[in-house]
């Protein structure tokens, strides 16, 4: 755990069957960070183990974990609430920095440090969020990105580069915020997170370009459709001041 960081950083990343990188990408979080919120959204493999091994010795980690797989947007809504309960502690402050990330590789824990620059030099804004370099993506999913991203970008009323990067810092009353119109339906939630973020009227950032080592699928048509219509209806909850009722 890093705690020499002049603002505390935070963490978020999901898990979902990673037995054979989660102990070696864990290792590269833990120095840049001052909590790890580690979500196993139901892992069928070793995760759960390797990770309750891994954190027998460390501080400022939490881990929370479900026998069912719900989805990686669902799991991250577990752990937004969680920065929230930690902010209601007193552990952390309305303007520390929430980093969040996948934990399958393909996102370098490198650009923890990259994008948590860049979001303390811009001051003011509210939200930093990679542009992913797509040269190992197939041509199916770049088509499919580009047309998310140009939804998200009408519906949420700021033109995004990259709307499903998933790899982003923001401040935590920023998250809470959004955790009030937040759905988290399965794989929605970067689409999600982008249009509400944006209808709320914060000052974005996504020009910072990431390299992504790998591409890995997790995703089909069907989800496709899952994440339009989940964003669509999150458009309307913000324009029309539809708060969520309670967060578990």
């Amino acid at each position: 755990m890093n705690t020499n960081l002049k603002q505390k950083r935070v963490v978020i990343t999901p898990v979902f069957n990673e037995e054979e990188n989660i102990v070696r990408i864990l290792n590269q979080i833990i120095t840049r960070t001052t909590f790890l919120i580690i979500i196993n959204d139901g892992s069928t493999d070793s995760s759960k183990e390797k990770i309750e091994e891994w954190k027998r010795d460390k501080k400022g980690v939490f881990f929370i974990s479900y026998d069912i797989n719900q989805g990686a947007s669902t799991a991250l809504k577990k752990g937004y609430a969680f920065v929230r309960y930690l902010w209601q502690k007193g552990l952390i402050g309305p303007d520390d920095l929430i980093i969040e990330m996948d934990s399958d590789g393909q996102h370098d824990p490198l650009y923890i440090d990259v994008l948590s620059e860049r979001f303390i030099k811009l001051e003011n804004y509210d939200v930093v969020l990679g542009r992913r370099d797509f040269s190992n993506y197939p041509l199916y999913k770049k088509i499919g990105n580009k047309g998310l991203t140009i939804i998200a970008s009408t519906l949420g009323g700021f033109k995004y580069k990259d709307v499903e990067s998933n790899f982003r810092v923001t401040r935590t009353r920023v998250l809470v915020e959004i955790l009030d119109y937040f759905i988290g339906y399965r794989y929605s939630g970067a689409f999600e997170f982008g249009i509400i973020s944006g209808r709320l009227g914060h000052r974005i950032d996504n020009g910072s370009e990431i390299k992504v080592p790998l591409y890995r699928s997790g995703t089909n048509l069907w989800d496709g459709f899952h994440v339009l219509v989940t964003g669509i209806i999150a458009c309307i909850k913000v324009l029309f001041k539809i708060r969520n009722r309670s967060i578990d």
